[in-house]
């Protein structure tokens, strides 16, 4: 059994910032069969970190299909083949070079995060936002568009794994595009609007003290949704708000 414990306290050193770098042209889509939307903990990440760019005077990041191509492709890479390292070593590839490989080609400065050993967006974004050298990433006031990915395999070293590319020109979110979930109200509740008690019922008198009183509305409340006959005022066979309503009307009346 794999001791994924002891990933808690390695976390930074298995996560490495990449330097940022000049994209070239190039041709796009090579070796980059990857889906580019966004599953639930991948817009949980988004929001967490354009929150924690707002707190720091920066501007939202704009998702991107190239970007978000290259860092599925990547999680995906890292996963099944089971290694941890920024260039695509398996296939001796750049990390830069993959990602002008996946469409991503602009005149602009570029960089990645990685990270393993956990599912969940907190978790990622916390190890990134210790770590000086990933967090001047998420902090870098040139980018304007980020591609996220995560992956899963219980056969690998770590079993999840994620990647966040960053670049400064934001080229839009299409493809699988999913809106970040939000609260919508629910609609309030409607008041029932209680039955009217029959016009002629029975003194409410269960006491025998000569007049309705505090003690006998306790009586009747105790006995809500029983089939107590004394209780049933109205004879419906269940005592009911019904119920509850001829007693409290009759308070203070004197039984003949």
């Amino acid at each position: 059994m794999r001791a994924k414990l002891a990933l808690a306290g390695a976390l930074l050193a298995l996560s490495l910032a990449a330097l940022s770098s000049a994209a070239r042209p190039a041709a796009a889509l090579t070796n980059c069969d990857a889906d580019p939307g966004l599953d639930s903990e991948e817009l949980a990440f988004l929001g967490l970190i354009n929150d924690h760019r707002q707190q720091n005077g920066l501007a939202a990041l704009s998702p991107s299909d190239t970007l978000d191509r290259a860092a599925q492709w990547k999680s995906d890479h890292l996963a099944n083949n089971n290694y941890f390292a920024h260039d695509d070593t398996p296939i001796s590839r750049t990390w830069a070079q993959r990602i002008r490989d996946c469409g991503y080609a602009y005149q602009t400065t570029i960089g990645e995060n990685i990270f393993a050993g956990r599912s969940s967006a907190v978790d990622a974004f916390n190890a990134w936002r210790d770590s000086p050298g990933h967090n001047a990433n998420m902090l870098g006031a040139g980018y304007t568009a980020i591609g996220i990915g995560r992956a899963y395999n219980a056969s690998s070293t770590y079993d999840w794994y994620w990647t966040t590319e960053f670049g400064g020109v934001a080229d839009g979110y299409t493809t699988g595009s999913t809106p970040a979930p939000t609260n919508t109200p629910l609609p309030p509740t409607p008041t029932p609007t209680p039955a009217s008690p029959p016009a002629s019922l029975p003194c409410a008198d269960f006491n025998g003290d000569g007049q309705v009183l505090v003690i006998d509305i306790i009586f009747v409340v105790a006995r809500f949704n029983t089939t107590d006959p004394q209780a049933d005022i109205d004879d419906s066979g269940l005592v009911t708000v019904t119920d509850v309503i001829a007693v409290i009307g009759q308070y203070s009346d004197i039984c003949p």
